[in-house]
């Protein structure tokens, strides 16, 4: 039996722990742009990407797949929405996870994101040619899942 010492010290560690697993996920989103700018980075996920889509029927989502993973993929979509309703829905994600966010500050990081990733040198966001653009910024969940499925249904004919 484990004394009440040691009972308190491995309270103590679970916290600190779940503090740093949330300061980790509070920062992934800029994390995972800055990290995608990394040349090494972008040529390792490439081929993994890639690799995986040569091998069986894949849907991914990110930045550059329509225009650099997947150039020649069958159904493209451009999934967008106003820096303002993605801040909105991540601010309520935050507010759901009992994470205390100032939501001016969630709009600050998805611009600065934003900018981040139509500035970059290598393959910056931007909408192929042959993509469909899906607005959401006036959709809930359900409606957002029905407009993505009818254009991949209208698309993979």
């Amino acid at each position: 039996m484990r004394s009440h010492e040691e009972r308190v010290a491995e309270t103590k560690r679970r916290i600190a722990k779940m503090e740093r697993e949330k300061r980790l996920r509070r920062n992934t989103i800029t994390a995972a742009s800055a990290v995608a700018a990394i040349p090494a980075v972008r040529t390792f996920l490439l081929d993994a990407q890639r690799t995986l889509a040569a091998s069986r029927d894949v849907l991914m989502d990110g930045r550059d797949i329509g225009t650099v993973v997947l150039p020649n993929a069958t159904v493209k979509i451009f999934l967008t929405a106003t820096p303002e309703a993605r801040a909105e829905r991540r601010y309520k994600e935050l507010l759901m996870k009992g994470e205390k966010h100032d939501y001016q500050n969630v709009l600050a990081d998805v611009r600065a994101r934003d900018y981040q990733d139509t500035h970059r040198a290598a393959a910056p966001l931007r909408q192929a040619e042959d993509a469909v653009l899906v607005d959401t910024s006036e959709l809930n969940f359900d409606q957002s899942f029905e407009a993505l499925k009818k254009v991949i249904q209208d698309r993979a004919k």
